[in-house]
């Protein structure tokens, strides 16, 4: 699935990140560290001061609705890349570790793949 995942990745992210707003940065890492650059040049240019508050949102991936993402996806992306997208995040298993056990794999169908090529624009 990674190498599927890569692929939509390849297809649809021009099309996201046109969509997506000029100060919503995610996970895009050049968008951050392109704001923190610019913050702090004016921050010595101008001799100011400013607080840097740093979120975890890590959670948040974990209670995505994906019928609302597909319904958003459906206006951005053709009906090919979306079915793709479908398959990618439809009868996604997981499982919990504690220690040195493992529980069985279980259906999820919320949330998103974390660590996926495409969990960056979740």
């Amino acid at each position: 699935m990674k190498v599927i995942s890569l692929i939509v990745l390849r297809r649809i992210a021009s099309k996201i990140d046109s969509y997506m707003c000029a100060y919503q940065s995610g996970f895009v890492t050049a968008k951050a560290v392109w704001c923190h650059k610019w913050y702090t040049t004016r921050v010595h240019k101008y001799n100011e001061t400013y607080t840097v508050l740093g979120i975890d949102l890590s959670c948040a991936f974990d209670l995505i609705d994906r019928n609302k993402m597909l319904h958003i996806l459906a206006t951005i992306i053709n009906d090919d890349e979306l079915h793709l997208v479908k398959l990618l995040i439809t009868d996604t298993t997981i499982d919990v570790r504690h220690m040195s056990t493992q529980s069985a794999s279980f259906l999820t169908n919320v949330g998103t793949p974390q660590g996926d090529s495409l969990s960056r624009y979740s």
